[in-house]
């Protein structure tokens, strides 16, 4: 099992020193980060602006730390098509991830799918995949029996993959082990995010380290291992110290790995 961390939350550790952060990740037993890959004017607090990346990139690797997928930070990522070929090809980047945002009407989602579709076949040449992330509003959003999430991924035809985040799909209103299952085909990747509770405002989510929260851990571990998924440990926030909790997450997804 190859286990990384989603880095978007833990930024201002990162921030204020990204080598000693990245050593105590590896120290913990992650051996990839997932950063958040920024075009534009956002703060550094979001991810690794795209300018730099490099920079980042070197850091991480020779930290022992592999990058394989990149979330993206972007007004509209269909503008950075030739960008993200750039990274795809100069970093050797598995797989660039996207979120959904509102509104959730069928034009908007139709027209989200479209400039999926269009990214997702300029990177395949590449090797190189699209896939889409999920938080709670998406899952939350439904048309007929599924979500917005759920729609977008079939209105794609399977060229756009599903980074599912546990966390997010529980704080949605859905059981997760149904939702894994009736959306298989489409799974490329696990964020497991454990939380306290689900409260009316997703905004207010807590964040647990994993195995002390709400989420069905042992269900998404173990979807992940029989379909050979990479399983990517995603905290936004931390009761109390987040490098513990990650620490503390780590862990868990090991000991599950042991005999």
């Amino acid at each position: 099992m190859k286990l990384g961390v989603q880095l978007f939350g833990s930024m201002p550790l990162y921030n204020a020193d990204p080598a000693g952060f990245l050593a105590q990740l590896r120290a913990a037993g992650y051996e990839t980060v997932e950063p958040c890959a920024v075009f534009g004017p956002l703060p550094p607090r979001f991810g690794w602006p795209a300018a730099a990346f490099e920079e980042h990139w070197q850091r991480a690797k020779s930290l022992g730390l592999d990058v394989e997928s990149v979330h993206l930070f972007a007004a509209d990522f269909s503008q950075h098509t030739q960008e993200l070929l750039s990274l795809a090809k100069t970093f050797g980047i598995r797989a660039f991830v996207v979120g959904l945002n509102g509104p959730f009407t069928r034009e908007a989602i139709q027209a989200f799918a479209a400039k999926c579709l269009g990214l997702a076949d300029a990177l395949a040449p590449l090797g190189t995949q699209l896939w889409l992330h999920n938080n709670a509003a998406e899952i939350r959003a439904k048309f007929g029996d599924l979500s917005a999430y759920e729609t977008v991924l079939r209105l794609c035809g399977g060229k756009l993959g599903a980074q599912v985040d546990t966390g997010w799909v529980v704080c949605g209103g859905e059981p997760l082990a149904p939702f894994l299952a009736r959306n298989a085909a489409f799974i490329r990747s696990i964020h497991h995010k454990d939380i306290r509770s689900v409260p009316a405002d997703p905004a207010q989510t807590q964040n647990a380290p994993l195995g002390q929260g709400i989420v069905e851990n042992l269900a998404a571990y173990g979807f992940a291992v029989s379909h050979g998924l990479g399983q990517i440990v995603d905290l936004d926030n931390s009761a109390g110290d987040l490098l513990e909790d990650l620490q503390r997450s780590a862990a868990y997804l090991r000991a599950l790995s042991e005999p």
